[in-house]
């Protein structure tokens, strides 16, 4: 996995570094969960349109609510659970259509499809890139 690798390096070159020197490492554990959403039979180009990656998922407008007014103000309820938003939860809007769900359960609904619960849309733009990218600070 590159990924392992470039995180390796990263901690190998920030550990050489003379201002580092003097630093006591801390060790860190890191675990991957590995899903795939191909399914038997299907091409790997349908499945990868399907995908629902980091990107997609930065690219849906997320709210969290602060009070009880302004969750209803976003969805009444919530077309996937039936449940209603409560302070602090996460609500995600759909990119074309503008439909609101909470933010786990659009997560978990597109990870069988790309489309919205509710109406035929897209659910999230196509035009975001696939992949992940990570900041090394």
């Amino acid at each position: 996995m590159s990924f392992i690798r470039d995180a390796v390096a990263f901690a190998r070159n920030k550990s050489a570094q003379p201002e580092n020197a003097n630093l006591n490492p801390i060790p860190v554990v890191v675990d991957f969960e590995v899903r795939t959403v191909q399914q038997e039979g299907e091409a790997l180009d349908a499945a990868m349109d399907r995908a629902i990656t980091a990107h997609k998922l930065r690219g849906l407008e997320r709210v969290r609510v602060d009070d009880v007014e302004q969750g209803s103000g976003l969805m009444e309820v919530c077309r996937i659970c039936d449940r209603r938003p409560a302070v602090g939860d996460q609500i995600s809007v759909t990119t074309w259509c503008k439909h609101a769900f909470h933010s786990h359960c659009l997560v978990r609904w597109l990870e069988g499809t790309n489309k919205c619960p509710i109406c035929p849309d897209t659910a999230y733009g196509s035009y975001l890139i696939l992949g992940l990218t990570f900041e090394m600070v």
